[in-house]
C-alpha cells in the first residue's frame, strides 16, 4: 500500500510515490480533500471525534490555525453533490413528460400517484373502511345514525359541537343557501346534527334516479337522459353512506350552477331531477334513504347476462386501474376480497339486491329458495322501477322499431314532455386505451371469459344466471310497479340466461 504524507499547503493527503497530486485514492469522490489512512488508523477530518483535533500520529497534530474544518473540500463536495442531484432531477423529468410516447418494448412503469381517476362506475384507489365494508358484505358503515335526538342533556357538548361541525361542513362553500326559483332555504333543511330536518319533506328534490347495475351502460343513460333532463353530472353515491343530507346539497349546487348559465332575462326551465349511482341497488342504507326521503322517486335499474356482467366488469378494472393487479377469477367465487376491486360473484346475485325493493310478496317457499342472501326488502314503500337489459340500448335489428319503443317506454315512464333522442353507440374504451404502452399491457391482462382457466367462476355464474332468470320472470315482472319496454322481447333475452354464452345451443 502507498503511504500517504499529509501536504498543509494544499489541505490534503498524496502519496509519496506520486507527489504531482494526483487524486487517484478509491475513497475520493466528488472532490473530497480528505481521505482515510486505513494502514494507520487516520480518521477523515470531516467526522465528528477530528472535526477539532488531530490524530495524535498526525504530521501536525497541534490545534490551531491549520486545524481540520469543513473548508474548501466540504463547499465543493456540496457543490458538485448538487450539480449531480440537478442533472438527475432533469433527466428524470424529460424522462417522465415523455414516458407514453416512448416507444419502448420494456413494461413501463405506471406510478399510481400521479394519476387521478373518479369514481365513475366503480370504485378506484385504496378504498375507505365504508367501501371496504360495502365491498365485502354490501352493507356499508354508516356516517352518523339515522337520527339524532337531542334528549336535552343525554348528549354531552362533546357531541353537540361535532354535530355543529357536520352541519356547518355540509353548508360550508354551498352556492345555494339562498332560494332558488322557489326552493327552501338549505339551513331550512338540514338540522343542527347535519342530518335532514324532521318533518321537512325533500322528495320532490330528486325525480329519478338510475340505481343499477354497473356495467349495464348506467353512465350512457345518464349522458344521455342529461340532454333533456336536470340529472347531476357524474356519480353522486351519497344515499350509499347515509350522507343523504350532503346529496341535498349537491342538488342545490348545481341548480346554482344551472342559472349561472342564464342569460339576461332567461328563465329557468323546470326540468326533472335526476341522479346516477349503480352502487345504490345493493345498498342497504340507499334503499332505506330512497324509501324514508324518496319514495316517489322512480328508479331506473340496468341487467345483464351474469357471465358476461362479470367478464366486462373484470376487464374494466384492468383497463382502469392499470396498476393495479387483478386477483385471478378463481379467488372471486364469493364475496369482494381484499384486491378484487370489487369484482365478485357475489355482486351477480341480481334478483337478491332487486327483492330488496319489495315489489314481490316474498311469501312462498319457491320465492324464498331462490333469494340466497337473504337480504330483507325496505320496511316502507320505493318508487317504480323501469327495468332494461343493456342491449336494449343499442339499435335494434328490426330496423330500429324496437330502441324507438324502447326510448317511448322509457319517456312516458319518467313522463318527460321532450322526446328521448337516439341513444349512441356504447364506448367501451378504456381510459388509457390512447397510449400504446399501458394499452399493450391491458389487453394482455384482460379475460376471455369462456376460456378453460375460469370455468370456476363461469360455474358459480350461472348458477346466479339461473336462479335470476326465474325469479325476474316468475315474481318481479309481476309487479305492477315494474315496467319494461317490448316485453316478449325482453322475457326472452332474461330466458337466455338459463344457457351458458360460451356454449353454442
Amino acid at each position: 500500500a502507498k503511504e500517504l504524507i499529509y501536504d498543509s499547503s494544499a489541505s490534503s493527503y498524496r502519496s509519496r510515490s506520486d507527489q504531482s497530486g494526483r487524486r487517484d485514492d478509491q475513497f475520493f469522490y466528488f472532490g473530497y480533500d480528505a481521505r482515510w489512512d486505513l494502514h494507520r488508523g487516520i480518521r477523515s477530518p470531516h467526522s465528528r471525534r477530528s472535526r477539532h483535533h488531530r490524530p495524535r500520529d498526525h504530521p501536525n497534530p497541534q490545534k490551531g490555525p491549520e486545524r481540520f474544518s469543513f473548508g474548501s473540500g466540504g463547499r465543493r463536495l456540496g457543490n458538485h453533490m448538487m450539480f449531480r442531484l440537478v442533472i438527475v432531477s432533469v433527466i428524470m423529468a424529460l424522462f417522465t413528460l415523455n414516458f407514453y410516447n416512448l416507444p419502448t418494448t420494456e413494461e413501463p412503469k405506471i406510478v399510481p400517484s400521479i394519476i387521478e381517476m373518479s369514481t365513475d362506475e366503480f370504485l378506484i384507489g385504496a378504498p375507505d373502511e365504508q367501501e371496504n365494508s360495502f365491498l365485502k358484505n354490501g352493507k356499508a358503515k354508516a356516517t352518523d345514525k339515522l337520527v339524532t335526538f337531542d334528549l336535552g342533556g343525554e348528549n354531552n357538548d362533546s357531541d353537540r359541537a361535532q354535530d355543529r361541525y357536520k352541519r356547518n361542513r355540509i353548508l360550508y362553500g354551498s352556492k345555494s343557501k339562498g332560494r332558488v326559483n322557489g326552493w327552501p332555504l338549505l339551513t331550512e333543511l338540514i338540522d343542527s346534527s347535519g342530518n335532514i330536518s324532521i318533518g321537512k319533506d325533500v322528495s320532490g328534490f330528486l325525480d329519478f334516479s338510475i340505481v343499477g347495475f354497473p356495467k349495464t351502460g348506467t353512465t350512457t343513460l345518464l349522458r344521455h337522459l342529461s340532454k333533456v333532463t336536470d340529472a347531476l353530472p357524474a356519480e353522486h353515491c351519497g344515499l350509499v353512506t347515509n350522507n343523504t343530507a350532503t346529496l341535498l346539497k349537491d342538488i342545490y349546487n348545481d341548480r346554482a350552477r344551472l342559472l349561472e348559465t342564464l342569460k339576461n332575462g332567461e328563465e329557468m326551465k323546470e326540468r326533472l331531477l335526476g341522479l346516477k349511482c349503480p352502487q345504490d341497488i345493493s345498498s342497504d342504507w340507499s334503499m332505506h334513504n330512497y324509501a324514508k326521503y324518496f319514495p316517489r322517486t322512480k328508479l331506473i335499474i340496468g341487467v345483464r347476462h351474469p357471465v358476461l356482467w362479470f367478464e366486462s366488469f373484470y376487464n374494466f378494472r384492468v383497463s382502469n386501474v392499470p396498476w393495479k393487479k387483478m386477483l385471478h377469477t378463481s379467488k372471486l367465487t364469493k364475496g369482494c376480497i381484499g384486491g378484487s376491486q370489487g369484482v365478485c360473484a357475489w355482486r351477480a346475485n341480481f334478483h337478491d339486491f332487486l327483492s330488496r325493493l319489495g315489489k314481490t310478496p316474498m311469501t312462498t317457499s319457491s320465492e324464498r329458495e331462490l333469494l340466497v342472501l337473504g337480504l330483507d326488502p325496505v320496511l316502507t314503500p320505493v318508487g317504480p322501477v323501469f327495468l332494461y337489459e343493456l342491449s336494449q340500448l343499442t339499435e335494434s335489428d328490426d330496423g330500429g322499431i324496437r330502441s324507438e319503443q324502447f326510448r317511448k317506454d322509457l319517456g312516458n315512464f319518467l313522463e318527460l314532455s321532450t322526446e328521448i333522442p337516439p341513444f349512441p353507440k356504447l364506448d367501451t374504451s378504456g381510459r388509457f386505451d390512447s397510449v400504446p404502452g399501458i394499452k399493450r399491457l391491458t389487453d394482455e391482462s384482460k379475460i376471455h371469459i369462456c376460456d378453460t382457466e375460469h370455468d370456476d367462476i363461469r360455474e358459480v355464474l350461472m348458477e346466479k344466471a339461473k336462479m335470476s332468470s326465474v325469479w325476474i320472470r316468475e315474481y318481479f315482472l309481476h309487479s305492477d310497479e315494474v315496467v319494461i319496454s317490448s316485453r316478449n322481447h325482453f322475457i326472452d333475452i332474461i330466458e337466455r340466461w338459463m344457457y351458458d354464452p360460451c356454449t353454442k345451443v
